[in-house]
């Protein structure tokens, strides 16, 4: 069997929407930062690896080609925030990101694979001195599962919230 180890097409972008004033100090500044790809077999960060989409037995769906060798999954996704600085010490970003399989019929036959994976979070971090920063951050995440294969009358749609606290020193 052979399989197809990596494949990414992949545009990013990190744009300043209000440059600091001096180069130097962050208060008033905001920068949008994207990124979007199509790729097949990204096992380093699961997004189109079999770790996703399971592993069929040859013929039950279309990751085989005729010649029974098992053909990558296919996906994109897409991955948008917004970074501002109101004050030199105050940080804030929003964010949205979303990986998703780029065709479903593909995946017939397999039990409970991602459709697709959402992400909104939003944090805010505090410079209280030169060595000591602290930061909250809440995030949802969201994954709508195909052929779900789980208990009767289970939703198909996993859901988690998270708040998260963060203290840092700067050595």
């Amino acid at each position: 069997m052979k399989m197809v180890i990596y494949q990414s097409d992949t545009a990013a972008c990190i744009r300043p929407l209000l440059a600091s004033k001096d180069g130097k100090n962050r208060a008033g500044s905001v920068a949008l930062e994207a990124q979007t790809y199509a790729a097949a077999n990204m096992a380093f960060n699961h997004a189109t690896a079999q770790a996703v989409v399971g592993t069929p037995a040859a013929g039950v769906s279309n990751t085989f080609d005729p010649n029974g060798n098992l053909s990558p999954a296919k996906g994109y996704g897409y991955a948008a925030e917004i970074i501002s600085f109101p004050t030199q010490n105050l940080g804030i970003t929003v964010g949205y990101g979303s990986r998703r399989a780029r065709n479903y019929d593909e995946y017939a036959g397999i039990a409970s694979y991602q459709k697709w994976t959402s992400s909104f979070y939003a944090n805010a971090t505090y410079d209280l001195n030169a060595a000591i920063r602290v930061g909250l951050e809440y995030q949802n995440l969201e994954t709508k599962y195909g052929n779900a294969n789980g208990t009767a009358g289970e939703s198909a749609l996993g859901n988690d919230n998270t708040l998260r606290f963060v203290a840092m020193y700067f050595f």
